[in-house]
């Protein structure tokens, strides 16, 4: 049985994250800042409004350590899980009026293990970055708040909901259809309004049927109205009768498994991980639901073995904390073909498996890979290795580094010569004002990169 405290970890796009008591803790692993002197954090230690005080930055070797102060009634996002149903449209709601990705330069991460809540129109927010800090520019602003909302109304993770919205939408209801097909933050913004005021309406009228208990004719009742309302404001409105009748099924469905949903959240604050996934079990939840609670609690063994799909998350999450050692030891199912091979690469990545990685290269589509395969041969010194991964793949952080590499090698090699110009040679003043400007040149090229290099986190390729 998993103690208590496992529970209270989980990660997120840079790091793990850790409730410990009133404190939020990220931990993200030192090497993704690029800062010379911890002053350059202080900008991000100011108050903002709509965001935790950030109390402490501590380093150590490997890790940079961020504690946030936490007020005493704010909830942790995942705990939206065991919300009634307008309470989570609620808390979208107020995401999308609090628009925080567009209201600052810093990034902010929105994934469900920074952010807090409390009923019904209080979200606070807590890693903001500046360009020394961890950032991404992968997925636009747009998809990211989908991501978060899909997360929160259906229980499948963040990153899956980020990675594989399509599947996502497949699986859910006219409205997670509909808030999956958003173009941009104003129309997203719109669906969640209209969803929320048919919720709470239905609510409302129908409260006192609720308390008594859950009546087949009376839910029909009022599933029948709701589903009238969601095409009057348009959710349903391209839905055909059939596919109306569906959502009628997938409502009620919510409503009598509430209680046994409940009941697995209880067991799991308790650390009684097997009643939990039982009880999940038991209110329907599927292979993907289950597998997110084993990669939320850091089983990802677990949360492999019911869906592979988790195999980047799972990766990525390693690598951020500076676990990367553990991909040696993962498995996937047998049917898993498509990733077996995958899975057998990375863990050459780890090993750094020279041989194994060039033969491979050919036949590697995902960049992700590819990425980390760079970085192993730059972490090895091996140039060739980095050139033959952006031959195929046009990694920009990837072409920067080994650029800034190459330049070192040079700058060295420049000021090898001029400690090696004799004192007594004729040409001594010539030679020396040559290496000089050699040495100038690389030097200027060395910070103009290293300036590139920190604007392209800072940034992101938005296009990848």
């Amino acid at each position: 049985m998993l103690k208590k405290k496992a529970f209270q970890i989980s990660n997120f796009e840079f790091g793990s994250s850790q409730l410990e008591a009133d404190q939020l803790v990220l931990e993200l692993s030192k090497d993704q800042f690029s800062y010379h002197k911890s002053s350059e954090l202080a900008e991000v230690q100011q108050s903002q409004p709509l965001f935790l005080d950030l109390m402490g930055v501590q380093e150590d070797d490997t890790h940079v350590t961020l504690t946030y102060q936490l007020t005493e009634h704010l909830k942790p996002m995942r705990a939206l899980q065991k919300e009634e149903y307008a309470v989570k449209l609620a808390i979208c709601q107020q995401v999308m009026r609090d628009n925080i990705l567009e209201k600052t330069n810093d990034y902010v991460s929105i994934h469900p293990s920074t952010v807090f809540y409390y009923p019904m129109q209080t979200v606070r927010y807590t890693y903001r970055a500046n360009a020394v800090m961890p950032r991404e520019g992968k997925w636009v602003t747009v998809q990211r708040y989908k991501a978060l909302i899909l997360s929160i109304l259906t229980s499948v993770s963040y990153e899956i909901c980020l990675t594989d919205t399509v599947s996502v939408s497949r699986k859910g209801n006219a409205l997670i259809q509909s808030i999956a097909e958003a173009q941009t933050p104003l129309e997203l913004t719109e669906i969640i309004d209209d969803a929320y005021n048919f919720v709470v309406y239905a609510y409302i009228q129908n409260r006192t049927n609720f308390t008594t208990g859950f009546k087949k004719k009376t839910i029909y009742g009022m599933l029948t109205s709701a589903v009238l309302v969601l095409t009057a404001v348009g959710v349903t409105k391209y839905l055909a009768d059939q596919e109306r009748n569906e959502v009628v099924a997938a409502i009620e469905s919510h409503l009598v498994q509430q209680e046994n949903e409940i009941q697995a959240q209880n067991h799991l604050l308790k650390g009684d991980f097997s009643q939990a996934v039982q009880l999940y079990q038991e209110a329907g939840k599927e292979a993907a639901f289950l597998a997110d609670l084993y990669f939320q609690n850091g089983l990802y063994q677990e949360a492999l073995d019911l869906d592979p799909a988790y195999l980047e998350p799972v990766i990525q999450t390693l690598y951020a904390n500076g676990e990367q050692s553990r991909v040696i030891d993962l498995t996937l199912p047998e049917e898993a073909a498509d990733l077996q091979a995958l899975l057998q690469l990375e863990k050459h990545i780890v090993a750094y498996n020279t041989e194994a990685l060039l033969n491979a290269l050919p036949f590697l589509e995902s960049e992700a890979t590819a990425t980390r395969m760079g970085e192993a041969f730059l972490a090895n010194n091996h140039l060739p290795g980095v050139e033959k991964v952006l031959e195929k793949f046009s990694i920009t952080t990837l072409k920067l580094e080994l650029a800034i590499r190459q330049t070192e090698a040079d700058l060295a090699q420049a000021e090898q010569a001029l400690s090696e110009v004799k004192d007594d040679d004729k040409q001594k003043e010539e030679k020396k004002k040559v290496q000089e400007h050699t040495i100038t040149e690389l030097t200027n090229r060395k910070e103009a990169l290293l300036t590139q290099l920190k604007q392209e986190k800072k940034v992101g390729d938005r296009d990848g």
